[in-house]
C-alpha cells in the first residue's frame, strides 16, 4: 500500500500515518480499525506477559521451593510480586531518561532468554511427578520438541557469541 501511494514512513508518526494512508486509500473507517486493532493486539500482549510469564516465574519458583500447591495464592506470593515488578519499573526508568532504544534493545536480548527459560520451565513442571499426576505429564514427543528448542537456542547463542568476539 505504502508502495502504490509512492510514500515512506518512518519516526513515532509513523503508525498514525499509515493509518491515515488507509483511511485515504480503502476508507474512513479503515484507519480507526487498523488503529484499533494495533492498539488491541499491543494491550493484550502487554497484560498477557504481564499476567501469564509473572505466574509462569511464581509457580516455578515455588515448584522449586516444594511449597505444597494453595499454601499460597501464586498472585500473592513474592515472586509474583518481584516479576510484575521487574516488568514494569526497569522500562519505564529507561523511556524516562531517553533511552528508548536501549529500552528495545534490553527486552530484546531479555526477550531472547525468555524462551529458553520458557522450555526449561515447562520440562521441569510438565515431567514433575508431585506437580502432576500421570494422565497430565508430557510424553516423548514434547519433550523432544522441547529439547530441540533449548538445543536451538544452544547453537544460535554459541554462534553469535563466537561471531561476537571473533
Amino acid at each position: 500500500m505504502l508502495y502504490g501511494t509512492d510514500t515512506t514512513i518512518s519516526g513515532e508518526q509513523g503508525l498514525v500515518s499509515f493509518a491515515s494512508i488507509m483511511g485515504n486509500e480503502l476508507h474512513p473507517a479503515a484507519r480507526w480499525l487498523f488503529l484499533l486493532g494495533f492498539w488491541s493486539a499491543s494491550f493484550t500482549s502487554v497484560i498477557g506477559v504481564w499476567n501469564g510469564v509473572s505466574y509462569l516465574f511464581a509457580d516455578f519458583v515455588r515448584n522449586m521451593r516444594k511449597t505444597p500447591v494453595g499454601a499460597e495464592s501464586l498472585n500473592q506470593s513474592k515472586a509474583f510480586r518481584f516479576y510484575v515488578f521487574w516488568l514494569t519499573f526497569p522500562p519505564m526508568l529507561l523511556h524516562f531518561i531517553g533511552k528508548p532504544v536501549g529500552l528495545i534493545i534490553a527486552y530484546g536480548a531479555l526477550g531472547a532468554l525468555f524462551m529458553p527459560f520458557l522450555a526449561v520451565t515447562l520440562l521441569y513442571l510438565l515431567n514433575s511427578k508431585k506437580a502432576l499426576p500421570e494422565k497430565g505429564r508430557n510424553h516423548w514427543l514434547s519433550n523432544a520438541l522441547l529439547v530441540l528448542c533449548l538445543a536451538l537456542f544452544a547453537v544460535l547463542s554459541i554462534n553469535e557469541l563466537i561471531r561476537l568476539f571473533a
